[in-house]
């Protein structure tokens, strides 16, 4: 995952069922969520709620809520789908992206 690498995202519905890599994503993206480093996986559902709220100001409005995915019940590709979109509309044409999976890694 080149937008939170500290992150090992092995099982997509369950590593991010604590909302940390979710949200931690929005932020490298330039999202008003804190950092992946910043969160507590306890939180889950405030987590989670952050990052759907970041992609909605951009316009992207998600197929699920906050509680289904810290339970599980979203489709990976429901997620990664929705990922996708929120990084269109934040990144259009790819730089923070490139520039953090060739070293570049906030501590923020």
């Amino acid at each position: 995952n080149s937008l939170v690498p500290e992150a090992k995202v092995t099982n997509f519905q369950g590593d991010l069922s604590d909302g940390r890599v979710l949200c931690g994503m929005m932020h490298q993206l330039g999202g008003a969520c804190p950092s992946y480093h910043t969160l507590s996986p306890q939180e889950a559902r405030d987590n989670i709620t952050q990052a759907l709220n970041w992609g909605q100001s951009l316009g992207v409005t998600p197929m699920f809520t906050a509680e289904e995915v810290a339970s599980g019940q979203v489709p990976p590709l429901a997620i990664m789908s929705y990922i996708a979109q929120v990084q269109a509309k934040a990144d259009p044409d790819g730089r923070l992206v490139r520039r953090r999976s060739s070293g570049f890694h906030d501590q923020n």
